[in-house]
């Protein structure tokens, strides 16, 4: 694995929000786009690196994300709530 070679460490990983309201797709394995690359990727990015990152004492993950989910529902979301996109309308497919 190049990584491996050219990474032997990692002190800090930054995962920054990549996606804000794309027209609907999916990803590759059916998740809807902003959620698969925002969250999900992230996720799978995280996991890939933990060798790299246990193997710097110290090591940070910092998530960061955009202040327009806050404006999703006037506060932050929450995962154990559902929202069908059409009530979203003019806001966000998000949920």
């Amino acid at each position: 694995d190049r990584m491996k070679e050219s990474l032997p460490a990692i002190d800090l990983l930054i995962n920054n929000a990549g996606v804000m309201i794309p027209p609907f797709a999916r990803t590759e394995d059916g998740f809807e786009l902003q959620f698969g690359v925002n969250h999900l990727g992230h996720f799978a990015l995280t996991a890939r690196l933990l060798p790299h990152l246990k193997a710097e004492a110290g090591s940070r993950v910092v998530v960061l994300s955009s202040v327009a989910s806050r404006s999703l529902c006037g506060r932050p979301p929450r995962l154990d709530e559902y929202r069908p996109a059409t009530q979203l309308v003019g806001r966000t497919n998000f949920w």
